[in-house]
């Protein structure tokens, strides 16, 4: 009986290697005062919508997510919102930190991305800016956050 295993994981792992090789690199545009290591996500702005991501469960929810190690709070809020949605931002002001050390922070769009699309659909379904009355006919992964995000909006610089 002869296996071909060898050869089958040497394919595999070149294909893997390719497929990350093309994948859009992303630099955190973060310099000054990076806060710890922390999970994070942005609250971003643009013409009066919030951008928003849609899990694979169908929940909706703010971008953001788990740190990398030795990654700076903002960085990863920076990070996750492009790797979610495809818009490139800056994280600004530390908006509050949630009972699980999630990092909200108040995030500007860095490029004119009119529709969000997530760069390779693997951590979301969809991505799109929502106005601030359209926020409660969706449901959401945290219900609970809801009332702030309309209240971030509604008050927002």
């Amino acid at each position: 009986m002869q296996t071909h295993s060898l050869p089958v994981i040497s394919l595999l792992l070149a294909c893997t290697l390719s497929l990350s090789a093309c994948r859009p690199s992303f630099t955190c545009s973060t310099q000054t005062a990076p806060l710890p290591e922390a999970n994070a996500g942005c609250f971003v702005t643009r013409d009066g919508k919030l951008l928003v991501a849609q899990q694979h469960t169908g929940l909706w929810n703010l971008p953001g997510g788990t740190a990398e190690a030795g990654e700076a709070a903002q960085c990863t809020a920076e990070r996750e919102t492009w790797e979610e949605t495809g818009v490139r931002v800056e994280a600004g002001e530390l908006l509050r930190v949630f009972d699980n050390g999630f990092h909200l922070f108040r995030c500007r769009a860095a490029d004119n991305t009119a529709a969000p699309q997530p760069p390779d659909g693997a951590e979301v379904r969809a991505a799109q800016w929502l106005q601030g009355g359209e926020l409660a006919d969706y449901r959401w992964r945290f219900p609970e956050q809801l009332a702030d995000m309309q209240r971030l909006l509604r008050d927002q610089p």
